[in-house]
């Protein structure tokens, strides 16, 4: 999202602007209310309540066709802060817009669909799903949806941990990136980021996140492509830079980036002997990620728990048997949650591993 003032100034004026001549002009309300809907989607109940009053508004004037597109928008808006809550309406929008014939937008809302499996940690599903509409948005000559779905996989392939598919994705998305404007420099670098760190390369993982961030500050809108960005300091040894990173990445983030921030600080918690800071943000990790269903890196926290345990373990202070249990019996409980892992189906998904110690040598001592 544009964060200017005169451009701020645009999507806050834009609903009240709307509402002022509602009566004569509903059309404009409409856009309106996806204006100020799309630029606050980091402010889920803000971004909600637009959306669902200009879906409203369309279906009372039975307009199929204005209804796909803010379903599309909705959908779109939902994909870039990490809000599955969207998916609903990625649904209903793909559904419609096959329907109508709009193909386009029906291509954006299987988008933010293929997106919001990566963020539950379906990588193989996603993957499989983003090839599909990068093929048909390429033979479509749909510059934008390609663009994305190419950023988008190179994501999935990383997490899955196939480095040499995800740079070659980031490359084909590099020589597109001057049709997404600053929107392709930032999800660019923060994926040759996420690339660079799966591979082991901290020291080239930091310098491209540091480049992103040159170009796109660290902002509620921005963060979901900075959520793992305090790793790279980490295993570089530099923890005073990793705990400030982490820090205000937790202060930016929100429900599927929240359980990325937080599992990042707990190892960073970790490295610096704060075992307790540690065990905080990795239960408070596992209790989001079974609200918000972003799993993507419940296995990161999953791993810190198990260290915590087994250093409580360990050791022979008093508090050591308590803080074993409630370690222990957090993840027992994790783990029985279906929905996380998804059952017998796990393999099928492709869920990754958490980033071991082999490759972030200074995270877990």
């Amino acid at each position: 999202m544009d964060d200017r003032p005169g451009c701020r100034r645009l999507r806050d004026n834009a609903a009240p602007l709307g509402r002022d001549i509602d009566n004569a002009h509903p059309v404009l309300l409409m856009r309106a209310l996806v204006t100020h809907g799309t630029a606050y989607a980091y402010d889920v109940e803000v971004a909600r309540a637009d959306f669902i009053e200009a879906c409203a508004l369309a279906r009372e004037l039975d307009d199929r066709w204005r209804l796909s597109q803010i379903l599309g928008w909705r959908s779109l808006a939902g994909m870039f802060v990490g809000d599955l809550g969207a998916m609903h309406a990625a649904s209903e929008g793909r559904q419609l817009a096959e329907a109508i014939g709009d193909a386009s937008n029906a291509r954006l809302c299987r988008l933010a669909l293929a997106t919001a499996q990566t963020d539950r940690g379906e990588v193989r599903l996603a993957t499989a799903s983003l090839r599909e509409i990068l093929a048909d948005a390429t033979a479509a000559h749909d510059v934008f949806c390609r663009s994305v779905a190419l950023v988008n996989l190179t994501f999935a392939l990383a997490w899955q941990g196939d480095v040499d598919s995800a740079q070659t994705a980031a490359d084909e998305f590099f020589d597109d990136r001057s049709k997404l404007g600053g929107l392709g420099d930032r999800v660019g670098y923060s994926a040759t980021g996420l690339i660079r760190l799966m591979r082991g390369d901290a020291a080239g993982a930091r310098e491209a996140y540091e480049a992103a961030l040159q170009r796109t500050p660290l902002t509620p809108a921005t963060v979901i492509t900075y959520s793992v960005s305090a790793l790279p300091s980490l295993a570089c040894g530099d923890l005073t830079a990793a705990r400030r990173r982490a820090d205000d990445v937790v202060a930016a983030s929100k429900d599927v980036s929240l359980v990325a921030a937080l599992a990042t600080r707990a190892r960073v918690a970790i490295a610096q002997g704060e075992f307790e800071q540690a065990g905080d943000d990795a239960l408070e990790a596992l209790a989001v990620a079974a609200e918000s269903h972003g799993y993507m890196t419940v296995p990161e926290a999953f791993e810190c728990l198990a260290y915590l345990a087994a250093d409580a373990s360990n050791h022979r202070e008093a508090s050591a048997p308590s803080r074993h249990g409630r370690f222990r019996a957090a993840a027992d409980r994790c783990c029985a949650l279906p929905n996380i892992r998804g059952g017998t189906s796990a393999s099928a998904c492709g869920y990754p591993k958490p980033i071991g110690r082999e490759r972030l040598p200074n995270c877990l001592g």
